[in-house]
């Protein structure tokens, strides 16, 4: 059976994958972004198909980088009430919002999960001129949250493992 350790490595590796083909989509997009302006300077013209592009994997970026984000501990958070805690108390907030986090992460992983299913099911189509399934388009975000959940169960375990060492 594999360890706790284990399976973070294996998550850390996946999530390390993951970012490095966000990357690529940065490079794609700054790519297509340029193409779209010098086709647009030189020839007047304007590509709606490029922007609809960039529009999706932007979406891709973000839930592609968000493990990596929270993997790192640079997420965006406030400080003012946990700094001001010592021992225990601060603890135990860690803890709560952890395990806070855990839960609203796994119910958005649900939710968007069945909203992309059912996307899938019925075949809709995005509005726009490239006209993709709106499920390749959504599909990254049920896996990003999922992503997010596995990593704050991650961190809860770890306030729970140190927490004499954090009181």
């Amino acid at each position: 059976m594999v360890g706790q350790k284990g399976v973070s490595y294996v998550l850390d590796r996946l999530i390390d994958g993951l970012v490095a083909l966000a990357c690529l989509i940065v490079v794609f997009d700054a790519i297509l972004i340029t193409v779209e302006t010098l086709i647009r300077f030189f020839f007047g013209l304007a590509s709606s198909e490029l922007f609809e592009i960039t529009e999706f994997t932007m979406l891709w970026m973000t839930f592609l980088g968000a493990g990596w984000v929270m993997k790192r501990n640079m997420h965006v958070r406030v400080d003012i009430l946990t700094n001001r805690l010592k021992g225990t108390s601060r603890a135990s907030l860690l803890a709560a919002s952890y395990l806070f986090a855990s839960a609203i992460l796994l119910l958005m992983t649900y939710y968007t999960f069945k909203l992309t299913f059912e996307d899938l099911r019925a075949g809709i189509t995005v509005a726009g001129v490239l006209r993709p399934k709106k499920w390749y388009i959504e599909a990254i975000v049920p896996i990003g949250f999922f992503l997010l959940f596995l990593k704050s169960l991650g961190s809860t375990w770890e306030v729970f493992r140190n927490f004499r060492r954090l009181a």
